[in-house]
Order: C-alpha cells, then sequence, then structure tokens
C-alpha cells in the first residue's frame, strides 16, 4: 500500500486495527491489561499511535522498559508481552542508538499469544536487507526519504488475509465499488463497500511521482549491493568511534561496539548543549542532527533531554569522517566552560 511515509503507514494500522471487533474489548480487559505492547526506544510515530488506539479501545499500552544499553532489559518481552496484547509494534533499528532490535524474539513471543505485529523499517531499511516472509512479520512500514527516495513516500506491506480484513480510514475516490441508494447517510453507511487491497487504502489521487521516485530510490539501493554497503558503513564506524574515543567530554549513547551501530551514532558532549555543537558543525559544512529526536521518552532513560545524532549513507566517505572529527575537537575546545576565551573567538 502505498503512503506518504512510515508515519502515515502505523496511524494507518493503529486507527484500522483498533475499529476491527476481534481487537475490542471482549471479554473486558484485567485491571492493568494492556492492548498494545512496544519498547521505550521507539520513534513517536511508533508509540503515540498505538498508545492513543490502545486507549480508545478501553485499554492501554504495554511499554518494554530499557536495560543500561537502551535495548529491552531481560526479562521485559516475557512479562510486558502476554495475553491481553494484541498488537506489538517495535521497530528493525532503534533511529536514536542505531542498534538492531531483537526482533525475532519480539516476533516469537507475540505469535504465542496470537498477537499481531508491526515491523518500523524506517531506521533500518537503508542499511540490512529486509525479508517480511522471512520474519514472520505481519505488518511492515517504510519511508521513501531514508531509501534514497523523495520526501512524501512510503508503503505499507502487510499479509494479505489481514489486510482485507482491515478497515479503510479514508474513504474517496477510487477505492470503493460504490453504492446505492441503501447507503445514504441516513443508513448509516451500511451499503459501503471497499475494493480489495491495496486500493481500498488509497483513497483519491495518488502521488505517483513520488512512487516512481521511490522505486528508483529501491533500484539505486539494490544496484549498490548489500554486502558492499555493509562493508563500507562498517568501517566509516569504526574509524568514527576511534576518532570520537580521543575527544574528552564525549559520551556515546548506547554500546560502545561500532559494530553495533546501523547507520547512526547518537552522543552528547559535557557542559555543551547539543544545538550549540549542531551550530557549529553548520558553520563548517557538516550536517547533524540536535535534539530529542521524536523520542523524548526515551531520552529520559538516559537522563537526556536533548542529544546529537550522525547518519551515516552509502555516500559517505572517509574524508567526511576526518572533517566531522576534526569539527568536534575544535567545537569542544571552544564551547566547552573550560575553555578560555581564546579559544572560544579562535
Amino acid at each position: 500500500v502505498f503512503v506518504k511515509n512510515a508515519t502515515e503507514g502505523l496511524n494507518l494500522l493503529a486507527l484500522g486495527l483498533f475499529q476491527e471487533t476481534a481487537l475490542k474489548t471482549s471479554p473486558a480487559l484485567p485491571e492493568g491489561g494492556g492492548k498494545a505492547a512496544l519498547p521505550l526506544s521507539e520513534h513517536h510515530s511508533n508509540f503515540l499511535p498505538w498508545i492513543r488506539a490502545a486507549e480508545k479501545a478501553g485499554g492501554k499500552a504495554e511499554i518494554l522498559d530499557p536495560g543500561e544499553a537502551g535495548l529491552p532489559a531481560p526479562g521485559e518481552i516475557e512479562a510486558k508481552i502476554w495475553p491481553w496484547v494484541r498488537v506489538a509494534a517495535f521497530a528493525l533499528v532503534s533511529h536514536v542508538l542505531g542498534a538492531r532490535l531483537p526482533v525475532e524474539a519480539l516476533i516469537r513471543r507475540a505469535r504465542s499469544f496470537k498477537a499481531l505485529t508491526v515491523l518500523d523499517c524506517a531506521q533500518g531499511a537503508a542499511h540490512i536487507p529486509v525479508n517480511v516472509k522471512e520474519l514472520g512479520v505481519d505488518f511492515a512500514v517504510f519511508s521513501g526519504h531514508k531509501l534514497y527516495g523523495p520526501l512524501g513516500s512510503g508503503f505499507l506491506y502487510g499479509r494479505r488475509e489481514l489486510l482485507e480484513t482491515l478497515p479503510p480510514v479514508f474513504w474517496g475516490g477510487n477505492m470503493t465499488e460504490g453504492f446505492g441508494k441503501e447507503a445514504f447517510p441516513e443508513t448509516s453507511g451500511g451499503g459501503l463497500e471497499a475494493l480489495p487491497p491495496p486500493a481500498r487504502f488509497e483513497a483519491g489521487t495518488q502521488d505517483t511521482a513520488a512512487a516512481v521516485g521511490l522505486a528508483e530510490g529501491l533500484r539505486f539501493l539494490a544496484g549498490f549491493g548489500w554486502d558492499r554497503l555493509r562493508d563500507r558503513e562498517g568501517r566509516l564506524m569504526e574509524e568514527l568511534f576511534e576518532g570520537m574515543a580521543g575527544i574528552p567530554g564525549l559520551r556515546i549513547i548506547g554500546s560502545p561496539r561500532p559494530e553495533e551501530h546501523l547507520g547512526v551514532v547518537s552522543w552528547t558532549l559535557e557542559g555543551v548543549h547539543p544545538h550549540d555543537l549542531a551550530s557549529f558543525l553548520d558553520q563548517r559544512g557538516i550536517c547533524i542532527r540536535a535534539g530529542h529526536h521524536c523520542a523524548p521518552h526515551f531520552l529520559r532513560h538516559f537522563n537526556l533531554t536533548a542529544a546529537c545524532r550522525v547518519s551515516l549513507g552509502l555516500y559517505n566517505t572517509r574524508r567526511d569522517i576526518a572533517r566531522l572529527i576534526k569539527a568536534l575537537r575544535e567545537g569542544a575546545a571552544a564551547l566547552s566552560p573550560k575553555s578560555s576565551p581564546a579559544e572560544a573567538i579562535g
């Protein structure tokens, strides 16, 4: 199903699934029971829709608390994915940590209770191949701009038998068989019948140019080769970690091992606000992101309100890493509260 991004796909699923009779409270949930389960590390786009949908359906979301490294702590999967959970939603790769989540264990646990699984591939799909059938996931979402396609493009994967029973969220042109007089408003729309998927979820005129651009981005990524991409990004990540290790006060969030980061590294610099450091780097032609990364709930786990994040792609080079490390050293010297006025001016 074509959507404008992973966020739209996740909202479509959350709204549609919790409209279904099978997912409503039947029998009534016990005190403290939950209907959706998700790790604390999720992006707002895979966090807020499920919390809101579960609340509207009369339940609540079960949050898998992270351990020291940020991934679900030992025992959390078994404790939080239990018989009352109807949907388990989680990312393939954390957009803050760059770490691959234990998706196989999450899927296995959810399936043991016949809960549906939703995989957010926005961060991971540009760095590792995704085989939804081998994983056995029920739904997956992708954002095109993460896959070298245009902004405002993306797609939702779902097992056909599930998509056929999922009610549409949007109604309009090109997604219904039409209706007769019996379906007018006074009949509460009882005669409306949506087309089979994917058309039932693509109301109105679609952004065909974005879909074509997304297809080209996927061809470009596939043509580069996964083994070549893994080797290239792996070497760059090692050089990045080696350079960061020599910067006083720099703290990497998550695993200290470069091989456990897929395309993303987040960090803080002691005594320096992330926005100030991002501005310093921007003045030197280096783009990073600073802030809470649409996961303020997760950063609080690390006693943070903001962090810096650098993203690597197949277009990056060793020269990029060297420039970043040099600028970080300069930024640490100029912005640190311990630096002299002369150093700050320089």
